[in-house]
């Protein structure tokens, strides 16, 4: 119906209206956890090996040989009419060799008794990657003929890290900001040998030789249990750091591998950066394209010797766009953009106009009114049951012509990123709230003083949400925005006293509810 991105996009998209609380572990949870205590430890080098977390024991999987081998083949047709795929996935699985990511079986047992499983694979191009244009993906949602696959038996794991949101609002505390991320991070642990049988793939270059099969020997994208044990493995060499300020910048500043940070000077900022990088590389991490809004980091970098500190990109360039969680960052005057790019078609229909919509990622809420919009558009859409390609309505499609051709504009706004000025002497935080019979939001701004008595206001965050179908009376949506802005203040507030040293942490926090123009 879409593509893998696009129904990625989708969900994330609607995953941001809600407001993110923290949960109680499920009993499912807690066993995950106390199997990662009961087994895992770390090789002598310093890498992490885990136990991959099973709810059900591998002998409940059929077969999946066959399965796998027919999408084999099927893969190798598709790159052997396409010469630039085939030499990118070519690269990547040789690459994966020669790091001992996944060892050839010479001699394989076909009769053997032993559980195992087999992972067909795929290619996922992504062109605005600096570094790898192809990742091979693994699939282990493939069905077994006994009707289960490999993400069936494995525990999922809880969700370890702070949302998104969170770390976005933290990063833009800090004066001096940096974004790194960590490369190859859940390959970068080991799993279990006995376990190992349980990640197979079949692989050769050539249809004129025969299949070959592998086993992965680490931690692998796109099983279930793979984004729990990375990040645990990470927080846990958080827990094992005896600096204080290290320990929660390594567990409260990564959003998986990707590194949002920073501080009040330069110097301190380089200090961190070096801080960290030496905690992650004694567990064979390794932080890469770093991206600072400061000049003086950036050359500092420059001069880091890539064997002892981990590497730069050289190639660094103060005026590019850095893709910060899916905002663009622009480094250069510190502000975040937006890109949306419209496609051109005949005819207007459900598909286009969904495709279209979720290339608008706000998590931050930085451009509500336009957001809370195609909200409304999406709601007449679902009322009117409209079929995926037809075309819409021409009351829809009016609405949706002009609010598209409004959309291009996004890409001229910029925000700042830091939302404070340097030594505020107070803080506050003002909430708003507003409904109407559309839609009803709130919005957060952050009001610094300076000693010199400048005053400096940023929108720091805002929440939208559609009225209901069901018709409901205006105080009752006015209560609804009232609760919204409520517990969106409680959340900011939370997340930014999490900061430490930053300058919310000793200042008041002030709450304003009240009731501006009407939302359209």
């Amino acid at each position: 119906m879409f593509s893998d991105n696009t129904l990625s996009d989708l969900s994330r998209f609607w995953e941001l209206d809600t407001i993110s609380s923290k949960h109680k572990l499920t009993p499912e949870e807690k066993r995950c956890e106390q199997i990662f205590a009961d087994t895992t430890y770390r090789e002598s080098d310093g890498r992490f090996v885990v136990t991959l977390p099973l709810k059900e024991p591998p002998t409940i999987l059929g077969d999946s040989y066959n399965m796998a081998r027919h999408r084999f083949i099927s893969l190798e047709r598709r790159l052997q009419k396409n010469p630039i795929l085939q030499k990118l996935y070519f690269d990547f699985m040789r690459e994966y060799i020669e790091l001992g990511h996944m060892t050839e079986i010479n001699s394989f047992d076909w009769n053997s008794t032993e559980p195992s499983y087999y992972l067909p694979h795929h290619g996922v191009m992504k062109e605005s990657s600096s570094t790898t244009k192809l990742r091979v993906v693994f699939d282990a949602s493939a069905v077994t003929t006994s009707g289960k696959s490999f993400n069936d038996i494995q525990m999922i794991g809880a969700t370890l890290q702070d949302d998104l949101q969170s770390i976005l609002l933290r990063f833009r505390q800090h004066r001096i900001a940096v974004s790194a991320d960590i490369q190859q991070f859940y390959r970068q642990h080991l799993v279990t040998s006995p376990q190992r049988c349980l990640q197979q793939i079949l692989w050769r270059e050539s249809p004129r030789t025969p299949l070959k099969t592998y086993v992965l020997n680490t931690v692998t994208y796109g099983t279930a249990s793979a984004p729990f044990l990375a990040t645990r493995c990470l927080l846990q060499l958080a827990h094992d750091c005896k600096n204080k300020a290290i320990q929660f910048t390594i567990e409260h500043d990564f959003y998986v591998d990707d590194y949002l940070s920073g501080s009040s000077s330069v110097e301190e900022a380089i200090h961190q950066c070096h801080e960290v990088i030496a905690v992650l590389q004694s567990a064979q991490y390794n932080l890469r394209k770093w991206h600072p809004n400061s000049v003086e980091v950036m050359q500092h970098f420059h001069g880091i010797n890539c064997d002892t500190q981990g590497s730069v990109d050289l190639s660094y360039n103060f005026n590019e766009i850095s893709k910060t969680l899916g905002l663009n960052w622009k480094l250069f005057n510190d502000t975040f953009s937006f890109t949306i790019n419209l496609k051109h078609t005949d005819i207007i229909s459900k598909r286009h106009i969904l495709s279209t919509i979720a290339q608008i990622f706000d998590p931050l809420g930085l451009v509500a009114p336009c957001i809370v919009e195609s909200k409304i558009i999406m709601q007449q859409l679902w009322l009117a049951k409209c079929t995926w390609d037809e075309p819409v309505s021409e009351d829809i499609q009016r609405s949706w012509e002009s609010f598209q051709n409004t959309l291009p504009l996004l890409n001229n706004i910029e925000i700042p990123r830091w939302i404070s000025c340097d030594s505020p002497i107070k803080l506050q935080l003002h909430v708003f709230t507003d409904a109407s019979e559309r839609a009803y939001g709130a919005c957060v701004f952050v009001r610094s003083i300076h000693a010199d008595g400048s005053v400096h206001v940023h929108l720091l965050s805002s929440k939208s949400k559609v009225a209901p179908i069901k018709p409901a009376t205006m105080p009752r949506l006015e209560l609804c925005a009232a609760l919204m802005g409520a517990r969106l203040h409680s959340k900011l507030s939370t997340d930014l006293l999490l900061g430490g040293g930053n300058h919310a942490t000793s200042s008041r926090t002030m709450v304003v509810l009240s009731s501006g123009p009407s939302m359209s």
